[in-house]
């Protein structure tokens, strides 16, 4: 059974853990988690004052970045191959 926690249950840090766990579903690295996280941290600190769950402010910063669960950063094309082989004349 799980169980729900509330606004007044959770430090700072577990905030910020969980919505560094949140972010985890989107096949995004560790680093660029950390990076979000360190860009984002004043707004994280605001939902945290305000008692809004991380699960919101996940949902705001995937709409932001335009990830989805599918494929997270992974899913950016990035053009055709370039061709490997050399031919000598």
């Amino acid at each position: 059974m799980k169980f729900l926690k509330t606004y007044e249950s959770w430090s700072k840090q577990e905030y910020i853990e969980d919505v560094v766990s949140g972010l985890k579903k989107y096949n995004i690295r560790p680093v660029e988690i950390n990076k979000i996280v360190d860009q984002y941290e004043d707004e994280i600190l605001d939902f945290y004052d305000s008692g809004k769950n991380p699960n919101l402010f996940v949902d705001k910063i995937t709409k932001d970045l335009e990830l989805d669960k599918d494929g997270g950063f992974m899913q950016i094309r990035t053009g055709p191959k370039p061709q490997t082989q050399i031919h000598h004349q």
